[in-house]
């Protein structure tokens, strides 16, 4: 039986069959190339696999890729949303809440400002995904840039809110005696003074009241005067800030004192008849950088007693 890793050739001079000796340099050959062959067909095989199926560690990466892909589209997703909620905010902002506040618009180049120049995200070149990577960073960068700008402008309409709110407060608004208290006359030019009997000009308003009626501040303020004061007789000045004062003549008594601070619907003094008057009556100013207002379109006289006296009450307990 013949050996399969043996070789054998037929000697027809002996009429036999002899074994094929080979060289040392002979097997050395063969062994050679069978290994040239045994790596080149290892090579071919792994491209082909690798090329139609891809090694385990490389379709790891693969996929890895492409769930990063995902949630990069997902991110850009929620930076475009996030991106219109700012713009309703922002519209809100320019066409609402500034011009109610009576704030100037923001300009563009703070509304949105840039994000640098084209080679910002260099160091995101040379990947697979750098163009979506590139175009999430840059949304994400000009969103934040947005929101801070938006914090920046919501910040000033706070402060300009509170000012506003503080202006209210210190802006006389309140009739200062009971809404009942019949009017007198107001801002004029009277030409012959009940008293004085010359051309005057009368700069407030009076109050036909019986001595003894109350007298409520009508706005915050510090008292900057009491007692008597020339033709107003018993008298309080209260300064309210903001430029304004108002004025209170012709006194029987006062509830303050100078330095004092107030309160809105605070109760300040009683109506009398002191100074230059005809009768009991309140005189009442009001000024602003020394210019002369008319009080009348300070007040709100379209409410009723009980409403006034509601008011009165609400704002004592207010503070």
């Amino acid at each position: 039986m013949l050996l399969r890793r043996d070789k054998y050739f037929f000697d027809t001079n002996h009429l036999q069959f002899k074994k094929i000796k080979h060289t040392l340099s002979q097997k050395a050959r063969k062994i050679g190339i069978i290994f040239i062959l045994s790596i080149g067909l290892a090579v071919g095989y792994g491209y082909l696999f690798n090329h139609f199926f891809g090694s385990p560690k490389e379709k790891r990466l693969n996929e890895k890729i492409e769930e990063y892909k995902l949630q990069l589209s997902f991110a850009n997703k929620a930076i475009d949303e996030s991106m219109e909620i700012l713009d309703d905010i922002i519209s809100n902002d320019e066409t609402i809440f500034r011009p109610v506040l009576e704030m100037d618009e923001l300009p563009e180049s703070f509304r949105n400002p840039g994000v640098g120049g084209v080679e910002r995200y260099s160091e995101l070149n040379g990947y697979s995904t750098s163009y979506l990577m590139k175009e999430t960073r840059g949304k994400a960068d000009k969103l934040k840039n947005m929101l801070k700008a938006q914090e920046g402008s919501f910040d000033e309409i706070v402060e300009k809110e509170e000012e506003r709110e503080d202006i209210l407060l210190h802006t006389p608004s309140i009739s200062p005696v009971m809404v009942t208290i019949k009017k007198g006359d107001g801002l004029m030019l009277r030409q012959v003074h009940p008293v004085l009997g010359i051309t005057q000009y009368h700069n407030g308003l009076d109050f036909r009241a019986p001595i003894g009626t109350e007298v409520y501040a009508p706005a915050d303020g510090q008292v900057i005067l009491v007692g008597r004061n020339g033709g107003y007789g018993m008298c309080v000045i209260i300064d309210h800030g903001y430029g304004y004062k108002t004025i209170y003549g012709h006194l029987s008594s006062y509830n303050v004192t100078v330095g004092q601070n107030v309160k809105r619907g605070d109760l300040i003094c009683w109506t009398g008849n002191t100074g230059v008057s005809t009768g009991p009556h309140l005189h009442y100013e009001i000024r602003q950088y020394d210019v002369v207002k008319n009080p009348v379109l300070y007040m709100h006289d379209n409410i009723s007693v009980d409403e006034y006296r509601e008011m009165i009450a609400k704002f004592s307990r207010s503070y």
